[in-house]
């Protein structure tokens, strides 16, 4: 699916459910309720966790926003994931979402969304791709956003300054919005720690009045039970996006 397709090119069939965001609008499966027959594979059963819907996201304008599934009505929140590509945003997202182990997760080639149902919140993580094309659209997305989490690979050294002056650009045309800022790969012998990350992208130049965090994170099966598992992303995100 390329870019700017029209929306008639990806008509919401049966059983498709439609979500807006700027610009673009979203074309997936119809959202499943975990476990059971017929339900989400990647969404383990439980109380906190209700709803996941994957699909693409498409330029052009958008039917309004249902309610999926029949949830009741829940605080909406977007979650903007960003970062180069080969960072490892959608493993972040796949990990947040589901503990399903995956040997591959493909990289995102245009728009990625994931709907999270947690704790009274319909939590809207949306990745936009990281290669230099499409970098243009970041900021057209910031203006809905909640939180902006932005995935730095640790091992990439030769691409640190432009992802720092990729996030700068950011951060100054939205200077409040909360950032959530992921030193990935840390399972490699040869990832650069949490603190050298804060100094490569001059983290201590950022105003106090925006909320900041730094997290070491493994976007991987194997550290869901570390110290640097995703799952402390998704506890912080949630913590986050249920302040008043």
């Amino acid at each position: 699916m390329a870019l700017g397709d029209p929306p008639a090119a990806h008509p919401a069939g049966k059983g498709s459910s439609v979500w807006t965001t700027p610009g673009a609008h979203w074309v997936g499966d119809g959202c499943a309720e975990a476990g059971g027959a017929g339900k989400d594979p990647l969404l383990p059963a439980g109380p906190s966790t209700s709803c996941l819907s994957i699909g693409l996201w498409v330029l052009g304008p958008a039917p309004p926003h249902p309610t999926p599934c029949g949830t009741p009505q829940l605080d909406w929140r977007q979650v903007l994931v960003l970062g180069l590509d080969g960072a490892g945003k959608s493993s972040v997202v796949h990990y947040i979402c589901s503990q399903t182990a995956r040997e591959h997760i493909a990289p995102t080639r245009s728009f990625n969304s994931a709907q999270l149902y947690v704790e009274g919140l319909e939590m809207d993580l949306l990745e936009v791709g990281g290669s230099q094309n499409l970098r243009v659209y970041w900021p057209h997305y910031l203006s809905q956003a909640h939180v902006l989490v932005f995935v730095v690979d640790s091992v990439d050294r030769s691409r640190l300054l432009t992802a720092r002056q990729e996030l700068h650009t950011l951060l100054a045309a939205e200077p409040r919005l909360p950032l959530v800022v992921l030193a990935n790969k840390q399972d490699k012998s040869d990832a650069l720690s949490a603190a050298e990350l804060r100094e490569e992208l001059a983290l201590h130049t950022l105003s106090e009045q925006r909320e900041l965090f730094l997290l070491p994170t493994s976007a991987t099966w194997a550290s869901l039970s570390t110290a640097t598992s995703v799952l402390r992303v998704k506890s912080l995100l949630v913590t986050l996006l249920s302040q008043p």
